[in-house]
């Protein structure tokens, strides 16, 4: 019996993701940017339709699809909703791997796939379950997604990441597409080589030589592969076959604290969303402090009465748990936060990347005012305690010697000897 692997899809995530956030009509062209971005960072199918894609300025918008919506949204939202996708598909197992980060600057020779659809990738390994349980576990899976989040996803079902990939990709949202072992060849083969993960030469080269299916490519003999394409082509070749060994890399959750308020009213005060900051910093403090952990990254995110959300967010080079650092820091950043004229009506603090508390190597001699009778005192009784034979002065000698080991020379201690 081989594995079981499922592939959830949902086309235009962040796109979707923020129309819902925002209470927007399922019938309005949605384009997002990022707060103060001049360019399109995500839209939906419709605006996608009208060659909107990511990348595209502002002002191409607008000639293109005057009727679109343009709102500008952080990656806040979007990583609620998939922790919040993790936390489902967790309850039926806990081998769920979630989309990866987009990396700012692509590498050229990396592989990766078209993605038209500016999708979100999950995949759950169901290890050896029989094929009709799995079914039914995907369709399940389908069905809670929508009823919890309200998120249509593509479901395929195979034996390996690839063959789920292809056949989530070629299923409509709501459906699940299941392909039974050893059909994995004969199902891949009419499909479009821009499945494949391809670096840009690859993809050129297929186009040059008219590989244009899955199955065109697959015909091709190993040898013929590896000398034309190199390493990378003979991996995809064998995707291409249905041969894909590539296991599922089960998401580990990252410890967060988190404080929330919610106001009744939305609130411009400044004076009063301080207080308010300072009292959930001092709270923050409290539960790090019984959990005995301090943390490393601090985020600061308001919704605002526009359904818009605002945050800012800094990693410490030391993690920090203190009421009196929190209480600096938190404030610090709620200053940071450009809100306009929009009153807040939340406000979410976070600390994230967690770690146990540990205590900091504290300098005797950090102080200069009292240094000299401090370290009298010490050298006294450390050396009756252990012997002055066990310590040593350090003093400088030949100071311009080109010699390490010139430059200084050791000098024994003696027994009650003053500085």
């Amino acid at each position: 019996m081989s594995n079981q692997l499922v592939c959830v899809r949902f086309s235009h995530f962040s796109a979707e993701v923020a129309r819902q956030s925002a209470s927007i009509a399922a019938d309005i062209p949605l384009v997002l940017s990022a707060p103060g971005g001049r360019k399109v960072t995500a839209a939906c199918s419709q605006a996608a339709k009208r060659g909107i894609y990511p990348g595209v300025s502002l002002r191409h918008v607008r000639a293109l699809c005057p009727e679109a919506q343009i709102i500008r949204v952080e990656e806040s939202c979007e990583q609620e909703t998939i922790e919040r996708l993790l936390s489902i598909l967790a309850e039926f197992t806990p081998l769920v791997e979630p989309p990866p980060p987009a990396p700012a600057r692509p590498r050229k020779n990396q592989l990766r796939t078209l993605d038209n659809q500016q999708a979100a990738f999950f995949y759950v390994d169901l290890e050896r379950l029989a094929h009709a349980e799995a079914v039914a576990l995907a369709r399940q899976m389908g069905s809670t997604i929508r009823e919890s989040i309200g998120l249509a996803a593509g479901i395929g079902l195979a034996a390996n990441k690839f063959t789920a990939y292809a056949a989530a990709m070629c299923t409509q949202p709501s459906h699940v597409l299941p392909i039974q072992a050893g059909d994995e060849a004969a199902f891949l083969s009419p499909l479009s080589v821009t499945l494949l993960p391809m670096t840009e030469d690859i993809a050129w080269r297929l186009h040059l030589l008219g590989l244009t299916t899955l199955g065109n490519f697959a015909a091709l003999p190993s040898s013929a592969v590896l000398t034309q394409f190199g390493r990378d082509g003979l991996f995809i070749h064998g995707l291409t076959n249905g041969q894909d060994y590539r296991r599922v890399i089960p998401y580990r959750p990252r410890l967060v604290e988190r404080i929330t308020r919610d106001f009744e009213e939305a609130l411009a005060d400044r004076t009063v969303l301080e207080a308010i900051a300072r009292s959930a910093a001092i709270e923050l403090a409290a539960r790090l402090q019984a959990k005995g952990c301090m943390g490393r990254t601090l985020t600061m995110r308001l919704r605002l009465e526009n359904n818009t959300t605002r945050e800012s967010r800094i990693t410490l080079r030391q993690p920090i748990s203190g009421t009196a650092n929190l209480i600096r820091m938190v404030q610090a950043r709620l200053g940071q936060v450009r809100t306009g004229r929009a009153g807040i009506m939340a406000m979410e603090i976070l600390l994230s990347d967690l770690i146990p508390y540990a205590g900091q190597q504290l300098d005797l001699f950090a102080h200069n005012i009292g240094g000299r009778e401090r370290l009298q005192k010490s050298l006294g009784a450390l050396t009756h305690r252990y012997g002055a034979d066990r310590f040593f002065w350090i003093e400088a000698a030949e100071r311009e010697s080109p010699l390490l080991e010139r430059r200084f020379r050791v000098q024994g201690v003696q027994v009650g000897e003053r500085l």
